[in-house]
């Protein structure tokens, strides 16, 4: 097998629950012996190795295969993975660092300040990141992309990157936005309204000193908007994204706004299009362009159980997740989970 960056977790069951990521820091090898090794580009029985030996050197995988006939090193570290499984590290393609799972994360959506204030969301949420880091870790997530959000977002992908126990962190600044949030503004806003072209290629500008991943446009397209006058926009971002070397990510859930997207440069969809089925125009544009879609089935879904006091958290999250916010979204918990 051709050598790959390290990347694998190691599961006690097929469910994507982890018990251990394996790093190496150093040159030593590492042996994962009689694991059952998941392949997801494969189909059906072959997506699944039983009995398999994966041996890693320093931060690379040197080989896959049969315990049979895969020799372990002299003086390898053995790890028995017997009845556990080894899957990549999965990606988590869309969060955002400044909220959280919630109630209280997006006061411009639904708004809880009178139990739990927004200001005092923020400032655990930025508190909690290395649990939060761990919290993926330990999700079998290895890598997350975050879509947008204040210019401290360049701090978290900094400690990410200095840390041993975080994921990998792909991120942006603020989002460039049809419309304005000023209930999210508490100095460094993670959400900018941008009026013309001009004013988009100037925040782009604002962005590329911190080195972003890429660059992030938040389209809400609402009765009565010039579509036109927006797609320039959208045109102006890409363009200033693309001379700089980056991706444009866009938000755009109506099929007509995310065809406009397409048209003006967008290479990254963040979220499925809701409104109505995709037809050809879209596909067509979406094959010329080689775009990245990212469906978020759950957004809508996750706010509506957690209002309707219907949602049940996993065994997992029982687990892993945050106490507090399993209190406010539980059943009977509602708005008014522990103040922060």
């Amino acid at each position: 097998m051709t050598r790959s960056l390290v990347c694998l977790f190691l599961l006690s069951t097929p469910a994507f629950a982890a018990a251990a990521t394996i790093k190496t820091h150093t040159t030593g090898s590492v042996a994962i012996v009689g694991a059952t090794v998941v392949h997801p580009e494969l189909e059906a029985g072959s997506a699944v190795s039983p009995d398999y030996t994966v041996i890693i050197s320093g931060d690379r995988i040197q080989a896959v295969g049969p315990a049979t006939t895969t020799k372990v090193p002299h003086g390898a570290r053995v790890i028995d993975a017997h009845g556990k499984w080894v899957i990549p590290g999965l990606i988590d393609s869309h969060v955002h660092f400044f909220q959280s799972a919630n109630l209280f994360t997006r006061p411009d959506v639904a708004d809880f300040g009178r139990f739990v204030p927004y200001a005092a969301e923020l400032q655990r949420n930025q508190a909690r990141l290395p649990q939060t880091f761990r919290v993926w870790l330990a999700s079998g997530v290895t890598s997350v992309a975050d879509v947008g959000g204040p210019f401290w977002n360049f701090e978290v992908r900094a400690a990410a990157r200095a840390s041993h126990v975080a994921p990998r962190v792909a991120t942006t600044g603020p989002l460039i936005s049809m419309v304005p949030r000023p209930q999210l503004d508490l100095g460094d806003p993670p959400i900018i309204k941008i009026s013309s072209p001009e004013e988009a290629r100037a925040l782009v500008a604002r962005e590329l000193p911190h080195k972003p991943d890429y660059i992030k446009v938040w389209f809400i397209h609402e009765p009565g908007d010039d579509l036109g006058a927006q797609e320039s926009i959208v045109r102006a971002t890409a363009d200033a994204a693309h001379s700089a070397g980056l991706r444009l990510a866009v938000h755009a859930t109506e099929l007509v706004v995310a065809k406009a997207a397409l048209r003006a440069g967008a290479d990254f969809l963040v979220h499925s299009v809701q409104d109505e089925p995709v037809d050809d125009e879209f596909i067509a544009l979406a094959r010329a362009r080689h775009i990245l879609y990212c469906p978020t089935l759950f957004v809508i879904m996750g706010y509506r159980y957690a209002l309707s006091g219907t949602w049940q958290p996993t065994e997992a999250e029982k687990r892993l997740a945050d106490p507090q916010v399993l209190a406010g979204a539980a059943p009977g918990g509602g708005a008014q989970g522990p103040a922060s």
